[in-house]
């Protein structure tokens, strides 16, 4: 009699890797289109706020005062959008492909990140 011990998590998805592994990839994809549709969103909104931007700055409000409120407004939207790297973290623990979780994850923390510059910058050129 042989007996050979197998880590319970490799018996479990041994079958199925190759497709959780195309689920995780198709995941990544949409999570990759939403942050660039956030980013338009909040791009598309910082240019209706330029009314509201120079009013503010008519009023005696700083340019860093200005670019501070709008880089706060971003990180509270991508503090936001956690759930979806909780989520994308969990799918890459199902598969054991926790570097692409750090990866996905880095993605849309950059894409919030670009997009808070993005809007301050729009919003004190004015």
């Amino acid at each position: 009699m042989n007996f050979q011990a197998l880590p319970l998590h490799a018996d479990a998805v041994k079958e199925v890797r190759p497709a959780l592994l195309a689920l995780f990839a198709g995941v990544a994809l949409v999570l990759l289109i939403a942050c660039a549709n956030v980013a338009n969103l909040l791009l598309a909104r910082a240019s209706e706020r330029m009314r509201e931007m120079t009013m503010r700055r008519a009023l005696g409000a700083s340019q860093v005062r200005l670019m501070r409120q709008l880089i706060t407004e971003s990180v509270m939207l991508a503090l936001l959008g956690g759930a979806g790297r909780v989520g994308c973290c969990m799918a890459a623990a199902a598969v054991d492909a926790s570097g692409l979780a750090g990866r996905c994850s880095a993605l849309e923390t950059l894409s919030a990140s670009i997009c808070g510059l993005l809007r301050s910058l729009q919003g004190s050129a004015s």
